[in-house]
């Protein structure tokens, strides 16, 4: 089966969130967790965060409204809060296995998906226009990871799109 495109850029997502893993494992855990300016308090709340949000928008395109995502994220966000970077790779794994399961389950269709918020309405999008923000956000983030490895001494992880689609051939 061909590939579709927003599967494609979810690939590339988690390709992406591969390399930030793999270069925070070449930096001592108390660094991952230490306290600086920036963005962030930490390095692993930057990865926290992008892992929340991953969450949240799996749910959302798989069909669950605000009333059942607050439900469900109230239990989640104190887990989320007490992961290690290693918890973290590994629950994205299991995360990114999920997408790709409801991706399989849509074959390369998109589908439109319609969410409600109480600060902002209602957004009548598609699968791919949240795939493409679920990629995006991640990539805003790994680049807040990238600059606060630097500000620790650290060189970052280079996810460039590009040399995704370098890797892929």
């Amino acid at each position: 089966m061909e590939q579709s495109t927003f599967t494609k850029i979810y690939d590339y997502h988690v390709w992406a969130n591969q390399r930030i893993f793999a270069k925070l494992k070449e930096v001592p855990e108390k660094k991952v967790q230490e306290e600086i300016q920036s963005v962030f308090p930490t390095i692993l709340d930057a990865v926290r965060h992008i892992y929340r949000v991953d969450v949240v928008w799996f749910h959302v395109i798989s069909g669950k409204n605000y009333e059942e995502l607050a439900v469900l994220m109230g239990g989640l966000l104190e887990k989320i809060h007490t992961m290690t970077l290693a918890d973290l790779e590994e629950a994205y794994h299991h995360l990114s296995k999920q997408y790709r399961e409801f991706f399989s389950s849509l074959g390369c269709k998109d589908r439109s998906v319609t969410t409600e918020h109480p600060q902002y309405g209602k957004l009548e999008s598609t699968v791919s226009d949240l795939v493409q923000h679920v990629s995006n956000h991640g990539t805003y983030h790994r680049g807040n990871i990238t600059a606060m490895l630097r500000q620790l001494g650290y060189s970052g992880a280079s996810t460039d799109y590009i040399l995704y689609l370098f890797d892929r051939q």
